[in-house]
C-alpha cells in the first residue's frame, strides 16, 4: 500500500494524538508474529519491537481504508483465540490480530468508532 518513503511522510503530515497502544500478535495464513499496535487519531501504525523502546514500523494504515471485524463471529465463539482476537481489513491485506486478554480486544474493538464499520 505504501512505500518506504511514503511512510515517513504519513507521519510527519500533520500533529496527531495518540489514543491507545499495545502489543498483539498478528497472524497472516498460517505465520504468526508479535508486534505493537499504536493508534493515533487518523493512522494505525503497525511496528515490531527492536529494543526496549525502539520500534521498526512495518505498516501505517489509514483509518480511512481500515475496517475491523470480530473474529469470533466469524470463527465461531467456542475458540479460545477467537474470543481474544479481531480481523483488520484493508485494500490487498488481511491478518488476524490476537490480544492477550478478551478486555484488550474490547478496547481495541471499540475505541475508536470511526474505524469499526
Amino acid at each position: 500500500m505504501e512505500t518506504l518513503g511514503e511512510k515517513e511522510t504519513l507521519l510527519d503530515d500533520k500533529p496527531r494524538n495518540m489514543l491507545f497502544q499495545g502489543s498483539v500478535a498478528l497472524r497472516r495464513g498460517w505465520r504468526r508474529k508479535k508486534y505493537h499496535f499504536s493508534l493515533f487519531t487518523d493512522v494505525l501504525v503497525v511496528s515490531k519491537n527492536v529494543h526496549t523502546k525502539k520500534f521498526k514500523i512495518k505498516d501505517i494504515i489509514p483509518l480511512r481504508y481500515l475496517w475491523i471485524s470480530d473474529s469470533a463471529d466469524l470463527l465461531g465463539g467456542d475458540s479460545r483465540m477467537a474470543c481474544k482476537s479481531i480481523i483488520l481489513f484493508w485494500p490487498m491485506e488481511k491478518l488476524v490480530a490476537t490480544f492477550c486478554t478478551k478486555e484488550e480486544k474490547k478496547w481495541w474493538y471499540f475505541f475508536p468508532p470511526k474505524i469499526h464499520y
